[in-house]
């Protein structure tokens, strides 16, 4: 597994680690302009990791938090190069200090793990829709104006159809449900995704294919 030798804060940033980093600063402990600037050097170091990655140039890499997330034990960066083909945005997470790139085994746990507690159910459909297991590659839906008029209309001859923004689902003995819509990279095709963390921390994805256009 690649390690990527950057160091922030004394902390070693490593993509899809499999320990925590152990030298963050204490949660609550960093003024406003201290978390910015931290924050600011993480935004760097996960450009340069995901030019690494797919070989980008790493002067054309952009960076972008998503979904209100910007604790450092729990973000969501969009990382995308507009020079680089294709040129759609990729999801990376930082976690307790880690980077973690979408394909590897666990990430998915690991970042709804952290991000449990003061994640907004955007942020958990972002989270799902990078680095759950079979969900395809794409965009979450949240207005129906995203979703291409032939396949909204495909997917409301079929049964049970409903548009609805990413929501979260009552679930039992402690676990939590997220459904959204999400569209693939080409707006084509329109899928339903349901994902629910147990109280163990387990985790259940479906993706479901509602229509194409």
């Amino acid at each position: 597994m690649d390690r990527f030798p950057w160091v922030i804060g004394g902390c070693l940033l490593l993509a899809a680690s499999s320990a925590g980093c152990q030298q963050l600063p204490p949660a609550g402990g960093l003024s406003e302009i201290e978390n910015a600037r931290m924050n600011e050097e993480i935004d760097r170091q996960v450009g340069l990791a995901a030019a690494s990655a797919y070989g980008w140039n790493p002067d054309d890499v952009l960076v972008e938090p998503l979904a209100d997330t910007g604790d450092i034990r729990c973000r969501l960066l969009a990382v995308r190069s507009p020079g680089a083909l294709p040129s759609h945005g990729r999801t990376w997470a930082v976690v307790d200090g880690e980077v973690i790139m979408p394909g590897t085994a666990g990430s998915l746990e690991r970042v709804l793990g952290a991000c449990d507690s003061v994640a907004t159910v955007d942020a958990w459909a972002e989270a799902v829709a990078a680095f759950g297991e079979g969900v395809p590659q794409g965009y979450v839906v949240r207005q129906k104006q995203e979703v291409s008029t032939l396949a909204h209309r495909r997917a409301m001859e079929g049964p049970g159809y409903e548009f609805h923004p990413p929501r979260f689902v009552d679930g039992e003995d402690g676990a939590r449900t997220v459904e959204f819509f999400l569209t693939d990279l080409e707006a084509a095709g329109l899928y339903h995704v349901r994902a629910t963390r147990g109280a163990d921390g387990s985790i259940q994805v479906s993706s479901e294919l509602l229509a194409e256009s």
